[in-house]
């Protein structure tokens, strides 16, 4: 029986893993499901956030870890350095951005029985949902077929943009919000 959880190496400029991080340069963590890490981000106090997602009890939620530069989960972060939420459906998280302000927000998809959409979490640099982001923190937004975000790019002006894809009734075309 396999087991997937989070996990982290970080390397020297040699090439080599680095023993500063968690001792011997890797880091597993489990959420106690199926857990995936699919994007990594560097805070400027040099905090690293991994945003993915959890199968916990056959639900999946987007799940974001925050980490010490030394590999320790970050008590900072909703107490314990992880956060799960759930917007509904099946949420899988697959980007990140960090703001200047390390508020974060993670980009990907919600699935409910209507379908898939793209879907965005905002949470402040302490774990909370930013409730500053429509309301509650959670966004998701239907192109009118079966949406994918996999990607997120944070403008200069704090603006937001998802690529993915979008199926209408066949083959999927880029999707871009």
């Amino acid at each position: 029986d396999q087991q997937y959880d989070f996990v982290l190496a970080r390397y020297a400029s040699d090439g080599t893993l680095d023993p500063s991080f968690d001792g011997d340069g890797k880091v597993i963590t489990d959420l106690g499901g199926e857990d995936y890490g699919y994007s990594v981000a560097l805070q400027a106090d040099n905090k690293l956030v991994v945003a993915g997602y959890t199968d916990v009890g056959g639900t999946t939620d987007i799940a974001v870890v925050r980490y010490n530069s030394d590999g320790s989960l970050d008590p900072a972060f909703d107490g314990d350095g992880k956060v799960i939420t759930d917007l509904g459906g099946e949420d899988y998280g697959y980007s990140l951005a960090i703001h200047p302000d390390n508020k974060m927000t993670i980009a990907g998809l919600t699935d409910t029985d209507s379908g898939a959409d793209f879907a965005l979490v905002r949470l402040n640099a302490n774990g909370s949902l930013d409730l500053s982001f429509d309301g509650d923190g959670k966004v998701s937004t239907d192109l009118g077929g079966n949406d994918r975000g996999f990607s997120l790019g944070l403008q200069s002006d704090g603006k937001l943009v998802v690529a993915g894809q979008v199926s209408f009734t066949g083959p999927y075309d880029f999707g871009l919000v």
